[in-house]
């Protein structure tokens, strides 16, 4: 059964992420960071792969009609990524 961490409102993600870390360093939860490891590598090439679709796509339509595909501007506008 996966436990849940609850971190002090108002702290980036980052942050966030840094606290989860150091706690499952401090317990010695070697597996749960390698899972943590593979969900953000996962979630990273999800976003470049969005960033490299949204850019062959404006590359492929510069000729026609101005639509725009939407882009990720940070990590929580990614459509393929849901956090």
């Amino acid at each position: 059964m996966a436990a849940e961490l609850e971190v002090r409102p108002g702290r980036s993600r980052e942050d966030q992420i840094a606290v989860v870390v150091a706690i499952l360093l401090d317990e010695q939860k070697s597996e749960a960071l390698d899972t943590m490891k593979s969900i953000i590598g996962d979630i990273i090439s999800e976003m470049k792969a969005w960033d490299t679709a949204a850019e062959a796509y404006r590359l492929l339509s510069e000729d026609h009609v101005e639509t725009e595909m939407p882009r990720r501007d940070h990590f929580g506008n990614c459509p393929f990524i849901h956090c």
